[in-house]
């Protein structure tokens, strides 16, 4: 009786477009984007990064920060030797130089990246043993980005549904499997990604601070030469130039707080994770437009973060971000 329930499920199932053939694409766009999300937040990173070393550096030379080896390295016998900022305004100490203002976070985006390659892998296999190490090794990611973001819970493990009762489906019982390890995966990984977007935006406040104020004064500086030019009767065209650039950069910093690929990811995830799991009426084509439009924030965000490297400006106050 089971085994029949179970096959006139995967009928009706099968007969309402529940053929992975409608996810591979979209599943496809959603990797690519995450893929280039995470290399521009890493690029992004190193900048912001880069810059508060520079900015502690200075702190230190002025004695505002103490610099002293950390506690149980440097010494005689030791694997290690590394260095801390120890802070006067009783601040937990800091690892110098810095490598990341997002520690959990950067930790988590590894994870990340290969659990949306895992979910490629899902809705491109041709057996259904593919299927079923490639939803392991996801909902293992899914795991992994958990504990980066601090979460106590188990990500269950997949299991092939029912798999003697349907098997004489064939092409249709692996294009079911697929579609139940992607529901799954997307199940269990979705509250753990919730969680590591929160701890990446920190890198986006931190760059608001920096680019604004960075961007602000580039412009202010153009505006007043070109004001003093054309008071002076002396303007040229390198004048106009350098105003017309400053206001460009300006505007493109003021739009990047905007720019939150990561959140669109998540909301993208949200919209496939509760139309595979049919937790409402979200429909495929919802989860379609909300990957279109992470797709397109993704390719903004990355010119944003390229215009900010191309500027070339000096380091300014960044925000600690330690997560």
């Amino acid at each position: 009786m089971l085994g029949r329930s179970m096959i006139a499920f995967t009928a009706v199932c099968l007969s309402a477009a529940c053929t992975v053939a409608d996810y591979k694409q979209p599943v496809a766009d959603l990797h690519t984007a995450v893929v280039s999300s995470i290399d521009t937040v890493n690029a992004l990173d190193a900048r912001l990064t880069k810059a508060r070393n520079a900015q502690w550096r200075e702190q230190i030379s002025t004695r505002q920060f103490l610099l002293s080896a950390r506690d149980g390295t440097c010494a005689d016998g030791t694997k290690g030797c590394s260095l801390q900022i120890d802070f006067r305004d009783g601040q937990d100490p800091r690892r110098f130089p810095a490598t990341t203002l997002i520690p959990r976070a950067s930790a988590g985006l590894v994870s990340l990246r290969t659990y949306v390659a895992r979910l490629k892998e899902i809705a491109e296999a041709d057996t259904t043993a593919k299927v079923t190490t490639s939803a392991e090794a996801a909902l293992g990611s899914a795991h992994k980005i958990e504990n980066a973001v601090g979460g106590k819970g188990l990500v269950a493990s997949f299991t092939p549904p029912m798999t003697a009762a349907i098997r004489w489906f064939v092409g249709q019982y692996e294009d079911y499997v697929k579609y139940r390890a992607l529901a799954k995966a997307t199940q269990e990984a979705h509250d753990e990604i919730v969680e590591l977007v929160k701890l990446a935006s920190i890198l986006g406040k931190a760059a608001a601070a920096y680019e604004d104020g960075a961007a602000l004064e580039a412009f202010q500086e153009a505006q007043k030469a070109f004001d003093e030019a054309e008071r002076g009767s002396d303007l040229t065209s390198g004048h106009v130039d350098a105003y017309v650039a400053a206001a460009q950069s300006y505007d493109v910093v003021l739009k990047a707080t905007a720019a939150s690929p990561l959140a669109a990811f998540e909301e993208a995830h949200r919209k496939l994770k509760k139309h595979l799991n049919r937790e409402d009426a979200t429909t495929l084509a919802d989860a379609l437009v909300s990957i279109t439009e992470f797709v397109d924030k993704a390719k903004d965000f990355k010119g944003v973060v390229d215009s900010f490297e191309k500027a070339n400006k000096k380091p300014r106050e960044v925000i600690s971000g330690n997560n």
